[in-house]
């Protein structure tokens, strides 16, 4: 019941807002997987509001704010979906959020006008500049650029805390 990786498991088969809920009161820091169920759900708005209480409870959670982001994005606000993955760049303290905002700034389809592609392209030097610190498995101590559910090394659940 206290397993984030079930409840992310959970959310992205079924794209169930109250199963990534459970998967973020057990890890907040899984924030960063819980796409696959958000982009799932028909209603961005309804995924959007859902952010934003959990946004307003942590303001200071860079991955909280790159999932807002990209609902923004897929709402048509891009000049506010890059203000908001701005504030996840300027929070990001460990580098992870900077990487994984560097390959979505990537992914991202192209901008209309010329001001929003400098935004743009902004952020995305500076999401790349960014050095990520190196996290490990506090069970065999491998190394990993992104949280992930489970250590490639030993395959341990919940080992990237």
């Amino acid at each position: 019941p206290r397993c984030a990786d079930g409840w992310m498991a959970r959310s992205e088969a079924a794209a169930d807002l109250g199963a990534l809920g459970r998967a973020l009161d057990a890890e907040p820091a899984a924030a960063l997987h819980g796409w696959e169920a958000l982009s799932r759900l028909p209603d961005a708005a309804e995924a959007l509001r859902f952010v934003d209480a959990r946004a307003a409870a942590a303001p200071g959670d860079a991955a909280l704010q790159v999932l807002r982001g990209r609902l923004l994005h897929r709402l048509g606000r891009r000049p506010e979906a890059l203000a908001t993955f701005r504030r996840a760049l300027d929070l990001d303290g460990a580098g992870e959020v900077s990487l994984v905002l560097g390959d979505l700034l990537r992914e991202l389809e192209v901008p209309a006008g010329v001001e929003e592609l400098r935004a743009r392209h902004d952020l995305l030097v500076a999401a790349l500049l960014r050095r990520p610190a190196a996290l490990r498995c506090a069970r065999c101590g491998t190394e990993a650029t992104h949280r992930d559910w489970r250590c490639r090394g030993c395959g341990a659940f919940d080992a990237f805390g």
